[in-house]
């Protein structure tokens, strides 16, 4: 004979009872293991309801009546309260870190990209459509003109013209001073294409180096203060480096801008103070606070006044 378990709840005085229909809920063991420091005892008070799995029954709660619980007991005993907030930092520790090896990948494989993107890919002897034609060797619809175009029609039946990827080669080089030219003027291009990603890896750097000293943890490749190393990091005034030929330290230092004088910031490229800009309305857009304008973000001055209004 088989008996059902009745469920019981128990409500605490003043605590509305979370209704079946809510989402979000845990074991008992995960809550225990979630919240490092919480007992059995600390729920037995706490609404829940019985379930079984191969006949072995557990009790299931609703994660906003942990919460719940876990809050009570942080006002009233502060060494748990500070072991879920060292637990809370070694999990922010370990996501920084991860965030920071991660980006700083991505930034060396969006770089590698830029310098491979200057050689043409292999096209083959096979004609190729006049957008691509274009793109491909850098020119434009007078440098077209005289060569041999073959029409045809385009995957959405539309006209297309087509050219010959041997004779557009002579014609870029030649536009584009010899073949050392034309390779710089691809690589050119593609700098600009990625440059928008760089952007967003370098200020990805900058928020988890920023999360690591705030946590008092070592950031990978800084330099100690003091060191000669770290001098060397410092933005010497006039110095224009472009953001994307940054070296850790250096993205590390953006970090610190708010100690930078007006003289420090006028000496950082354009490209450097749009990642501070990124960071700070990066970090801004989660705690709810204003944003800096990117507007007219290709002048310096611009850009400084901004920071520096906004630093008050």
């Amino acid at each position: 004979m088989r008996f059902s378990r009745k469920v019981v709840h128990v409500r605490l005085p003043g605590h509305k009872l979370a209704s079946s229909g809510s989402s979000g809920t845990c074991s008992l063991n995960t809550a225990l293991k979630e919240n490092a420091g919480l007992t059995r005892a600390d729920l037995e008070n706490v609404p829940h309801k019985w379930r079984s799995c191969h006949g072995n029954s557990y009790p299931l709660y609703q994660r906003s009546d942990i919460a719940r619980a876990v809050n009570q007991k942080k006002a009233t005993d502060p060494e748990f309260a500070a072991s879920l907030q060292k637990a809370d930092d070694k999990r922010t520790v370990a996501a920084a870190k991860q965030s920071l090896k991660d980006a700083e990948a991505a930034l060396e494989a969006v770089r590698a990209k830029t310098e491979r993107g200057g050689y043409l890919p292999a096209l083959g002897g096979a004609r190729v459509a006049k957008t691509i034609a274009k793109r491909a060797y850098c020119l434009d619809d007078g440098d077209l003109r005289g060569l041999s175009v073959e029409y045809g029609r385009g995957m959405m039946g539309n006209s297309s013209e087509n050219y010959l990827p041997a004779e557009l080669q002579p014609v870029a080089e030649a536009k584009h001073g010899g073949a050392a030219g034309f390779l710089a003027r691809r690589q050119k291009r593609e700098k600009r294409a990625n440059g928008k990603e760089v952007g967003e890896q370098e200020a990805r750097i900058i928020r988890a180096k920023a999360t690591l000293e705030r946590l008092g943890e070592a950031v990978p490749g800084a330099a100690p203060a003091g060191t000669a190393a770290a001098a060397a990091a410092k933005p010497a005034a006039g110095t224009k480096r472009k953001a994307t030929e940054l070296d850790g330290e250096k993205v590390a230092a953006l970090a610190n801008w708010c100690s930078m004088e007006s003289q420090s910031l006028n000496s950082l490229s354009v490209n450097e103070l749009k990642a501070i800009i990124r960071a700070e309305n990066e970090k801004n857009r989660g705690e709810g606070g204003p944003s800096i304008s990117m507007a007219l973000s290709g002048k310096k001055d611009m850009l400084v006044s901004r920071l520096l209004a906004y630093r008050g």
